[in-house]
């Protein structure tokens, strides 16, 4: 019990000093924005803004771009500014949803970056930039499943990306089946999760196939 009560508080004490640096760091870039219509590189020899936080910060000028452009997009998205602010997105989300981003689409769009890798929006933000834009504001419209064997076939890799609406009936279906499945040894622990997540996938698959009507297709 005393184990978890301090997993717990370390979890808890993570979160908060998470949600105070994203309130730091979108402050940060309410500064950046000021910084930029100031034009005040220009004293410090740089070439632009990029050129700027790039010395003084020690990042890339790549970042230091998007940093820039984040930092005007989220004048105009609010949604998005206080998911950032509390902690709700991280950083390199928030960058990436908001070279996507609309004040009609940010909504739908935050609810579906909480449920997927920062990859993810990153590649539908390169994607935004090859395309209508209005196709790609479409998150909802977009869910894909693929799997492939590897280490010699001995061992098999599953990725879904899905709106966040179906992830969480996904995610919701996994968990209680989870709950009802018989505890192996040495798994009563919460971080043993995970594996009865999968346990539960597995359970689910061949619940199925065992149900098929037809006898040649309700075998593996």
């Amino acid at each position: 019990m005393g184990h978890h009560r301090r997993a717990d508080d370390l979890i808890e004490g993570m979160d908060s000093l998470h949600a105070r640096v994203s309130s730091v760091q979108r402050d940060l870039f309410s500064l950046i924005v000021e910084a930029d219509r100031l034009g005040m590189w220009e004293e410090w020899g740089a070439r632009d803004l990029a050129h700027f936080l790039s010395m003084r910060y020690g990042i890339s000028w790549w970042k230091a771009r998007r940093w820039i452009g984040c930092a005007h997009a989220l004048e105009g998205l609010p949604l998005i500014s206080e998911a950032f602010s509390s902690g709700e997105l991280g950083i390199d989300k928030v960058v990436e949803l908001t070279r996507l981003a609309t004040r009609k689409t940010e909504g739908k769009l935050v609810r579906w970056a909480l449920g997927v890798s920062g990859a993810a929006i990153r590649r539908r933000a390169d994607l935004a930039a090859h395309q209508p834009r209005e196709e790609a504001q479409e998150p909802d419209r977009t869910r894909t499943l693929t799997w492939s064997y590897y280490d010699g076939g001995k061992r098999f890799g599953l990725s879904t990306d899905l709106p966040a609406g179906q992830g969480a009936v996904v995610a919701k279906a996994l968990d209680r089946l989870a709950d009802d499945l018989p505890h192996m040894p040495g798994e009563e622990d919460r971080s043993c999760a995970p594996a009865r997540r999968a346990d539960a996938l597995v359970a689910l698959c061949s619940a199925r196939i065992g149900a098929d009507p037809d006898p040649d297709r309700a075998t593996w």
